[in-house]
């Protein structure tokens, strides 16, 4: 009698194959999401920058203006309307999360009688 294969290795392989395509086809711009202004930031920023620093450190919009003005300062080259787009981009894209308040101190609790 022929011996069948087992059909939960055979799926299990067929997905982890499946899974290691996508997975290697992903490009390195892929860390920035979709949004006007992106073609900009990989035209101009990822030329000395890889997108996984950009995205990896979110900032407030001032930071991100005075990033951008930092990097044209070190000779990248935007015109005005490109620097309004990356600027746009970045702060929608990658903004930074307010801090957390601090927890409302508790009120002790009476003591008990005895």
């Amino acid at each position: 009698m022929p011996r069948r294969p087992n059909l939960a290795l055979v799926a299990t392989a067929a997905l982890c194959l499946g899974t290691a395509g996508a997975v290697s086809a992903q490009g390195p711009n892929d860390v920035l999401p979709d949004g006007p202004g992106k073609d900009v930031v990989v035209r101009v920023c990822t030329g000395c920058h890889e997108a996984a620093q950009i995205a990896e450190k979110p900032r407030t919009p001032e930071d991100w203006e005075y990033v951008i003005g930092k990097m044209i300062d070190g000779g990248a080259e935007l015109t005005a309307p490109e620097q309004d787009a990356v600027y746009a981009y970045l702060v929608k894209a990658f903004p930074k999360a307010p801090a957390a308040a601090a927890p409302a101190p508790t009120a002790a609790a009476p003591p008990s009688p005895s």
